[in-house]
């Protein structure tokens, strides 16, 4: 399933345009997804963690007032990136989860099992029952 957003300048609450922030919405909606300089891969985020659509669903980026789509891109690959910038310029990077973001375990973990030694020739053997003759 493709899930679009439209992005739009961020305004401040004093009603200034912010110069690096986006406003992100689901196409159809008038509620504010996100907020961020990289809205792509957070609203990706947003979706996932909400529930609103699966690592397989197509995620576009279209701008307010324009009919074709700037970004797109698997919804699972990009909630796993980030912009980081760098001497060099900007680089994509994997996202780290902050420990605050972190969720526990959804089971309890048990150890890993402890394979059971080889069985030997003499226990091939134990099957069949001795005859005397």
């Amino acid at each position: 399933m493709i899930r679009t957003i439209i992005v739009s300048p961020h305004i401040r609450r004093d009603g200034t345009k912010h110069p690096n922030a986006f406003d992100a919405r689901l196409a159809g909606s008038d509620a504010v997804l996100c907020v961020s300089e990289t809205l792509l891969f957070s609203a990706a985020r947003v979706l996932l963690k909400t529930g609103k659509a699966n690592a397989d669903d197509v995620l576009a980026m279209r701008h307010a007032g324009s009919a074709h789509d700037a970004l797109r891109a698997r919804v699972g690959v990009a909630a796993g990136l980030v912009i980081e910038e760098t001497r060099c310029g900007p680089r994509r990077r994997k996202f780290k989860v902050p420990r605050s973001m972190a969720l526990p375990p959804p089971i309890e973990q048990t150890p890993p099992l402890v394979p059971e030694a080889p069985p030997t020739a003499s226990d091939a053997w134990a099957a069949f029952p001795a005859t005397e003759g």
